[in-house]
């Protein structure tokens, strides 16, 4: 196996990308952006930490559960979960705030990307957007858009992520309380190898 090193070697090894693959970028909320938005239930949240190391994280919530405030303006409900705090964190002590969001819903096998960057704000001028939910957000992400595009359907097809035959049953996993268990015994049996 030999490490590619340079961008001449990685694109020697592919065909150059289609004039359509490029060109889908946009830079504002289309309708078909906006309807897809309506329908995410799912999003998984890129952002760089202070020593420049990226942390990835998931987020859930009904379906429309990012709102829609303008043509570049998305707000992101952050409810209380694990109490770490990394994405807020990094959001917070970044000198850039620059965040990644991919976007999934369910029984769509196309992805929606987006780019920007992000700051955090209380809710109190939102709070009606967020009225529809059991539980109100503590704060709000406000993501201001860059660039967006959808993500062809490859990667969820080869994964048959929404189709019922590849779903692991509960009994052939352990649960969270036990990995998390199990983990910790690893680290301080391994501290010092």
């Amino acid at each position: 196996m030999t490490e590619i090193t340079t961008l001449e070697n990685l694109t020697a090894l592919f065909p150059q990308p289609k004039p359509l693959v490029l060109d889908k970028v946009v830079q504002k909320l289309d309708p078909h952006t906006r309807h897809f938005l309506s329908l995410c239930s799912m999003a998984v949240y890129s952002t760089i930490n202070p020593q420049g190391h990226v942390d990835t994280s998931p987020r859930g919530g009904k379906a429309g559960f990012i709102k829609v405030l303008n043509d570049s303006t998305l707000l992101l409900p952050e409810y209380a979960g694990n109490h770490r705090l990394d994405t807020l964190k990094n959001i917070l002590l970044s000198s850039d705030q620059e965040m990644g969001i991919l976007c999934f819903a369910p029984g769509i096998e196309e992805t929606l990307r987006l780019k920007g960057t992000a700051k955090i704000f209380d809710k109190t001028d939102n709070e009606a957007l967020f009225c529809h939910f059991d539980t109100q957000p503590k704060i709000v992400i406000q993501f201001q858009l860059h660039t967006l595009y959808f993500q062809c359907s490859s990667a969820l097809k080869l994964a048959q992520l929404w189709r019922k035959s590849p779903y692991i049953k509960a009994k052939e996993w352990p649960s969270i309380y036990k990995i998390i268990n199990d983990q910790i015994i690893y680290n301080l049996q391994n501290k010092d190898k």
